[in-house]
């Protein structure tokens, strides 16, 4: 079900730019003078960590900087948002409600697309990092820098636990030499065992040699 049409103006305005794009310089206008509230400095798109950055190929690095450029937009439009929001609470209006709630909803909207957006920024720049610092910057939450503030301590620690499971680690080579000894322990040597086996059959022999004899006869 549709909602009630809009302005013709603005329904004109709004198909333009989706078919044809916003012009640069009206877009950077936009974009400088809708700045975020002092208290809401978060809705910003979190920065590359510079320990991350040298360790990213070029277009590993340009791709995030795409979708940086996407969620600067919302950044705007969250804080436009809340500036109406803002007046309106702050006005004498007597039925605010119908004003609210719309615009709470796209608030929220925004707000939630800014989240993934940082997501997405996140899965895709630890498809390029390796094990284990990997395993490390998925769980760090994000603040204004993508993967927090204290990245370069998280990192040394890693590397610490790194050093110290192959330090633990036995050698493989050692590992195999005492397989092969636990399984020789197990029973005597084959040569042995084929001696003994030889040693058999040889005494099999003899009494066989033995009952082929012919009897003595009784004189």
């Amino acid at each position: 079900m549709l909602a009630p049409a809009v302005h013709s103006h603005v329904a004109t305005l709004w198909l333009e730019i989706i078919e044809k794009s916003l012009p640069a310089e009206e877009r950077k206008g936009f974009l400088k003078k809708i700045s975020p509230p002092h208290n809401c400095v978060f809705i910003d798109p979190p920065k590359l960590n510079l320990e991350v950055k040298p360790a990213l190929d070029s277009t590993v690095v340009k791709r995030d900087e795409r979708i940086v450029e996407k969620q600067k937009k919302v950044a705007a439009s969250l804080a436009g948002v809340g500036k109406v929001i803002d007046l309106l609470i702050k006005s004498n209006l007597a039925d605010k409600k119908q004003y609210l709630e719309p615009l709470d909803g796209v608030a929220k909207l925004l707000a939630d697309l800014q989240h993934d957006e940082t997501s997405i920024r996140k899965s895709l720049i630890l498809k390029n990092i390796k094990a284990p610092f990997n395993d490390t910057l998925k769980d760090l939450s994000s603040s204004d820098w993508m993967f927090g503030k204290e990245l370069g301590e998280k990192i040394k620690a890693a590397k610490v636990l790194q050093q110290s499971s192959k330090d633990l680690k036995q050698p493989a080579k050692q590992l195999s030499d005492q397989g092969k000894n636990s399984k020789n322990s197990r029973g005597p040597p084959q040569q042995s065992r084929n001696n003994r086996g030889n040693k058999s059959t040889s005494r099999g022999r003899s009494y066989q040699q033995k009952d082929r004899q012919p009897l003595k006869k009784n004189n």
